[in-house]
């Protein structure tokens, strides 16, 4: 049995696999031989750190979600009690946008 983990229940630092259905997203799976193309880090606050087009953002989770087939929250099995050295160094490397 998996548990399923909702954009309410995101905690810091879980992970988010997407799988897309426009065709770059399919050239990435392809090519990849993986069932997804995208990945994001949950920062909290409804926020997502993610790399797109245009480089290194932050979005809210409703806009990152938005038209993909579908979307995976997986979260460690033993989550350490702090999180902000991941956090950090993610939010670190989205301050400078490359």
């Amino acid at each position: 049995m998996t548990d399923k983990i909702g954009t309410d229940d995101l905690k810091e630092g879980d992970v988010l696999l997407y799988r897309g259905t426009a065709a770059l997203s399919k050239a990435i799976q392809f090519f990849d031989g993986s069932p997804v193309n995208h990945v994001a880090v949950y920062l909290g606050n409804g926020l997502v750190g993610e790399a797109v087009a245009e480089g290194l953002v932050q979005r809210d989770v409703s806009t990152s979600i938005s038209g993909y087939e579908w979307v995976k929250a997986y979260r460690l099995a033993d989550v350490p009690q702090d999180m902000s050295p991941v956090l950090d160094r993610a939010r670190f490397y989205l301050d400078q946008g490359n």
